[in-house]
């Protein structure tokens, strides 16, 4: 970077970094309620006492709630339009939970209050300690009152900790009350909703003087172009004041209807402006005048969330000072996403003038990360630290004046879409103070000043921090520090007086450790790093940390800088130990304990196969099958109606759903289908048939049957596909069988497998198990980690069969481990055994192989070989080590995770009839993999070819036989399909799921023969709707693969297919040799328009004719290649799924 850089593009860059927020506020309708009827006069809720603080939370004027607070308590009065039950709560992300929630109702004179807890999508649990105190409760003409008061901290895990954060309060209510204090509540249904409240920040409110004028600064009628991110710049002139006036209250004017469409507007006061341009609007950072742009004295700021702004009554923003030419230049940030054409826009700002000048000229201070590319976030990352800093030198400037500081009254801090927390630190000779601003819960819908009980002092030799914390986990590209909503910022921006001669203080990072760093852009910074390692973003956070930056200062038009390491203060600042006992205070009330007095359930007769639905355990799921019929028995702990249904994407509709309860020793079942949230219809062909039904003291058993294939439009056709189970039950009985009463909040869904599912055979008397596991791993804290780890086998000392195999998930960690693969590999060192774990593709001699002896995804259960196959180890001359991978998907980031999960091998010496093994089918595991975006369906493919499976088949005249299949994708994944090609013609697929899930992931039975001369096609299908850049494939969950492992016997050489796409027409330089066809092209893919339906067409084209890279594996010769076309793979006669000759059209 060069000084004459800066000193001619500093002060304009700086005009760029004020407040670019998205998305208004949106909250959710409440309808009118019985007691209201439409049409009728609202109703206006009168507090009972006065409040400074207000919110409307809902957008029909249904729910209101008034509030005071001190240094330890605040008061909530809730005025809501119902006479149900009311609940109110506090929420750090907007959901229902994890949330602080009290819920109460007024009855008969009565209240009935508690403090709640939730933990899920059921009834929030009532604390042990309940810390929200009532203070009073009625009905009245608008509705239900409820006034409560609790600590800011009440010491409860079970409570939020009120600070300056934003907060979310959440609200709810019923239109009915429980009959009775312990009767479950009903479901809220829509009467719900979330607002973005800052409890904590004190209201200031002044009164105005007499002689107040106003002054409407609005766009003029202005066309807003059709393109998502817009910035307007107007120039007014407010000379016609005649001397100089205050500024001492300013305030939005929005146009109706346009709330979503403006995101934040700014007021700078410029100066060298020629008059002819009052009235003229312009494009603020695209103009070819000089004179038209936005400058950096900033006098108004507003955004999205914010409000009105009092200035207090000691100060007040100077206009209209004597020789003051300046004109005022109005910038207007538009946020269009829907690209639309129609916007015509008279919106502005109202500045509140007096010529009664009060004590004080206040100003405008603004801090943090230059706006520049050089702010470069990393994608994959849950929490990415960038920050800028305010040298005491550049302070010092201002303050030389005031030797007793100055004094600042309010803070707005800002980001864009990724952040989600920032603070402004305050540093004084060396040691850091309490932050002027926190904001651990920031939320780009909601931007306002926050004020202070009283003003903070800035001293000369301060120097300020401005730290801002990303979650960029959902991010596949670096994000760059920016104008656009989709870039980022990380500012705060100070309101103070009395006015000092400085207006921004900030720093950029410069990554002068890097080579080519210096003088370039963030872009060829970036370029440098593959952000898809986390070592990779490990080590740029570390350089991010550590760097010099370009700290500068602008100030009466002046502008200096200086090169300066990142700023550390010498004494951290530690935030006061909490008041809070080690042990928990006394419950004010004490809960009954639970009691289950129910056993396990005991089924009517024995079947193969047992799920337990949900996590405690109340619903438990049996079943058979044979080739046409599958018999359910299902037992709920439950004395009402129970609900079981089968639907395709896990939904409640479409889905095939029975009904059923006993009442006074009398079934009532019903076959019903659901075509919305409403009650499910009757079924006019009833294919579900009751065979028995009982209650008892502890639950509702029904057991039924139905054919797999029932021919019926309105019931599910039950396949090999995962299916998704969703079931609901209720703890009364339906009054009728008209009127089924909602489930509320007992219900789920569960992913099986119904029809690949077989009942374990015996194992050998003499068969022991082998626990290999990962020794007290410590989990990096990472989204995505392929951990390795060595283990021998060689200790059996002779030939066994492996004939089963499971995992062991250490407690906890289910979420944490999500597949694992056990390798067996030639040519490792003895010297690795048991040593520690390692991540598996940094060191290629240590790297996996190709030879799977077991796998496991996550979902999955024990696999059992049948009687005839078992997997042989430890054969004679066998050195071979193993190696097991662990996929830990950790998007927390947690880093409190040690990992004892493993493989549990059960082993018999008595030998079987066949050695069984793996085949895997499989795209390349890397970049050559290419998924664009916005594709709800997108396939990739992957080939075993004719004259593989003849080389290495043809020692078995009659073919080898598949056990079972096991398909793989990720999170993208919708569908996979193994095809099987016999002499050109296609068959039944080897496996085929409709309905990949990523988190149900199991093996699919098969009794099939794959012989010599056959060839093999696996089909990836993905939706990438909801991403905004390609995917690639890669080992991260946020990566893409397409594999298929085949498990049969006899065992042949043969271990893996692999297919890359060489992508002809997309290579645009000459090659000498066949390996440059393999080079890779992400960088000519980043570079293309997504968006443009022939980019992707000529994607597809590329996939479906130009050639492909084919690798393929044996335990000899580990890899051999060769090039191929997807045209030479498909079969002459696709295959067609036959019809059911019973179902008559």
């Amino acid at each position: 970077m060069t000084a004459q850089y800066h000193s001619q593009t500093m002060l304009t860059m700086a005009g760029k970094v004020i407040l670019l927020a998205v998305c208004f506020i949106v909250t959710k309708s409440i309808d009118c309620l019985p007691s209201h009827p439409p049409g009728s006069r609202a109703v206006t809720p009168t507090p009972t006492e006065p409040y400074p603080q207000y919110s409307q939370l809902d957008a029909d004027g249904n729910v209101h709630l008034y509030w005071k607070f001190n240094s330890t308590h605040i008061t909530f009065e809730a005025h809501v339009k119902t006479r149900g039950y009311v609940g109110l709560g506090l929420s750090h992300n907007g959901n229902m939970y994890p949330a602080d929630i009290v819920i109460g109702w007024v009855k008969h004179g009565h209240t009935f209050f508690k403090d709640r807890h939730s933990s899920g999508h059921f009834e929030p649990a009532v604390d042990s300690s309940q810390d929200w105190i009532l203070l009073h409760g009625e009905e009245n003409d608008f509705g239900t009152v409820l006034k409560t008061v609790r600590k800011l901290d009440t010491c409860d895990d079970d409570d939020v900790k009120i600070t300056n954060d934003t907060i979310k309060v959440i609200f709810s209510y019923n239109d009915q009350e429980p009959q009775h204090q312990g009767e479950s509540l009903l479901y809220h249904g829509t009467h719900r909703g979330a607002k973005n409240v800052m409890l904590l920040s004190e209201p200031v409110k002044v009164a105005l003087p007499a002689d107040i004028t106003t002054r409407d600064l609005l766009n003029k009628r202005f066309l807003v172009p059709d393109v998502d991110t817009y910035y307007l710049c107007r120039v007014f002139d407010v000379s016609d004041l005649g001397k100089k006036h205050h500024l001492i209250k300013y305030e939005p004017v929005i146009q109706k209807g346009h709330e979503g469409l403006v995101h934040h507007m700014l007021l700078h006061k410029c100066s060298g402006v020629d008059r002819k341009f009052v009235g003229v609007d312009f494009d603020c950072y695209h103009s070819h005048n000089d004179q038209l742009r936005a400058c950096s004295s900033t006098i108004v700021s507003w955004a999205v969330g914010g409000g009105e702004f009092y200035y207090p009554p000691e100060a007040g923003l100077p206009l209209g000072e004597v020789g003051d030419n300046d004109l005022l230049i109005l910038e207007t940030h538009y946020n269009n996403p829907g690209i639309r054409n129609d916007f015509v826009d008279n919106s502005g700002v109202r500045l509140h003038l007096t010529p009664t000048l009060r004590q004080y000229d206040a100003g405008i201070l603004y801090s943090g990360v230059g706006v520049q590319d050089l702010q470069i976030i990393p994608p994959f990352e849950k929490e990415f630290e960038s920050s800028g800093f305010c040298t005491a030198e550049c302070l010092n400037k201002g303050l030389a004046a005031f030797p007793d500081g100055v004094n600042i009254i309010a803070v707005l801090l800002h980001g864009h879409l990724l952040t989600r927390k920032i603070r402004t630190r305050l540093i004084r000779n060396g040691t850091e103070l309490e932050p002027l601003a926190v904001d651990d819960n920031y939320d780009f819908n909601f931007q306002d000043f926050r004020t202070f009980p009283k003003p903070r002092k800035l001293m000369s030799g301060d120097s300020l921090i401005v730290q801002c914390s990303y979650d960029s986990s959902k991010q596949t590209n670096v994000t760059y520090g920016g104008l656009a909503t989709t870039d980022e910022m990380c500012l705060s921006f100070m309101i103070y007086y009395p006015r000092m001669p400085l207006e921004m203080c900030e720093s950029i990072p410069m990554y002068n450790m890097v080579p080519r760093a210096e003088s370039s852009s963030g872009r060829a910074v970036a370029a440098q790093f593959d952000f898809t390692s986390q070592s990779v973003r490990n080590h740029f956070k570390m350089l991010t940390s550590t760097t010099n930056h370009w700290a500068q200062c602008i100030g009466d038009n002046k502008y200096s800088h200086q090169v300066l390491p990142m700023l550390v203060p010498k004494v951290p600042y530690v935030e006061p130990p909490s008041t809070c006992s080690k042990t928990s205070s006394q419950p004010l009330t004490t809960p009954s304990p639970k009691s289950h007095p129910c056993q396990s359930p005991t089924p009517s007769e024995d079947f193969d196969f047992k799920e337990k639905l949900d996590s405690e355990g109340k619903y438990v799921l049996f079943w058979n099958n044979n080739k046409t019929h599958i018999t359910f028995e299902i037992h709920v702990e439950t004395k009402g109606y129970i609900g079981f249904g089968l639907s395709p994407n896990g939904k409640m509709y479409p889905a095939d759903v029975i009904v059923g309860w006993v009442k006074d020793g009398v079934p009532h079942f019903k076959d019903r289908h659901t075509t919305g949230h409403s009650q499910p219809l009757v079924d006019a062909s009833q294919d579900w048939h009751l065979l028995y039904a009982r209650e008892d003291h502890c639950r509702t058993v029904m057991k039924v049957v139905r054919k797999l294939d029932t021919c019926d439009d309105q019931d599910y056709k039950i396949t090999d596909d995962t299916v998704k189970i969703i079931y609901s039950y209720h703890p009364h009985d339906p009054v009728s069988d008209d009127v089924i009463p909602y489930h509320g909040a007992h219900r789920g869904i569960r992913s099986l497998l119904l029809l690949s599912k077989i009942s374990p055979p015996t194992l050998e008397t003499d068969a022991v198990t082998i626990d290999i596991l990962n020794n007290h791993y410590h989990v990096p804290a990472a989204d995505t980690t392929y951990s390795c780890r060595i283990f021998d086998l060689s200790y059996l000392q002779k030939k066994h069969h492996l004939v089963k195999f499971e995992v062991v998930v250490e407690k906890g960690h289910d979420v944490l481990v999500h597949h694992m693969v056990l390798y067996k590999c030639p040519g490792l060192s003895r010297d690795l055994i048991n040593s520690p774990n390692y991540i598996c593709h940094e060191d290629k001699s240590k790297e996996p192989c190709s030879k799977i002896v077991a796998l496991w995804a996550v979902g999955g259960e024990a696999f059992y070989f049948p009687e005839e196959a078992g997997f042989p180890v430890a054969e004679p001359g066998d050195t071979e080590l193993y190696i097991m991978e662990t996929h830990y998907n950790n998007p927390e980031r947690r880093a409190d995770f040690v990992d004892n999960s493993g493989f549990r091998l059960t082993v018999t010496p008595t030998l079987r009839a066949h050695d069984a093994a793996i085949i895997s089918v499989q795209s390349a595991v890397d970049k050559s993999q290419v998924i664009p975006p916005h594709q709800p369906n997108f396939v990739t493919t992957a080939y075993c070819n004719q004259s593989t499976l003849q080389q290495y088949l043809q020692e078995f005249p009659n073919g080898v036989k598949v056990i079972g299949v096991q398909q793989h994708a990720h999170l993208l994944g919708k569908a996979i399909k193994t095809r099987l090609i016999r002499g050109g013609v296609e068959q039944k697929p080897l496996a085929d799921d409709r309905y990949y899930d990523f988190n149900y992931q199991d093996f699919r039975r098969a009794n099939r023969t794959l012989k010599a001369g056959d060839s093999i096609i696996v089909e990836c299908t993905y939706d990438s709707t909801g991403r905004d850049n390609i995917t690639y494939g890669g080992f991260s969950t946020h990566e893409e693969m397409c594999i298929s492992f085949i498990f049969y016997y006899p065992r042949s050489r043969l271990l893996n297919c692999q297919t890359k796409p060489v992508y002809d027409r997309f290579h645009t330089e000459p090659k000498t040799h066949w390996w440059s066809y393999l080079s890779p092209l992400n960088g000519t893919f980043d570079a293309l328009d997504w968006t443009k339906p022939s980019v992707v067409q000529k994607l597809k084209d590329s996939l479906q004719h130009d050639s492909f890279f084919y690798i393929y594996g044996h335990d000899s010769a580990q890899y051999n290649y060769t090039f191929g076309y997807p045209k030479d793979m498909l079969p002459t006669v696709p295959y067609t799924e036959p019809t059911n000759a019973n179902c008559v059209v």
